[in-house]
């Protein structure tokens, strides 16, 4: 069974926080109502935008690897072919791409899990955008 799992950005720290949100009673995102359940019925409120659920995946690491995450990915039999990208969710799959704007988005974690590329997570949209340059 697949763990759900969110990670998001506090509000007050700027720390990032891993666990299940909730919403006060709403769904809606917005900034002073939105909080992260972080374990032993504390909650702390964080930035909406920054939310980011867990893939199922972790990198060749052993880091889980959340939406909105920047990997580096590396194919194992071609030269010249490794890529930052960053991971979204899109029709039903966890999808990456890259800043490369030739390159589609790629659903890449089948040919992670196949042994065909290995991926490293080195950075996140928020934190370090200037990776994907």
């Amino acid at each position: 069974m697949r763990q759900i799992t969110f990670r998001a950005k506090t509000l007050n720290e700027g720390k990032w926080v891993q666990g299940m949100t909730i919403a006060n009673g709403t769904i809606e995102r917005k900034k002073h109502n939105l909080y992260m359940e972080v374990g032993n019925d504390k909650w702390k409120g964080v930035v909406p935008d920054t939310i980011g659920q867990y893939t199922g995946v972790d990198d060749i690491n052993g880091k889980h690897i959340f939406e909105g995450d920047i990997v580096h990915f590396t194919f194992k039999n071609l030269h010249n072919q490794d890529r930052n990208a960053y991971v979204f969710y899109k029709d039903g799959e966890w999808m990456c791409q890259s800043s490369d704007r030739e390159c589609n988005p790629t659903c890449l974690f089948p040919g992670y899990k196949a042994g065909i590329f290995d991926i490293e997570v080195i950075g996140n949209i928020y934190d370090s955008p200037e990776l994907l340059d």
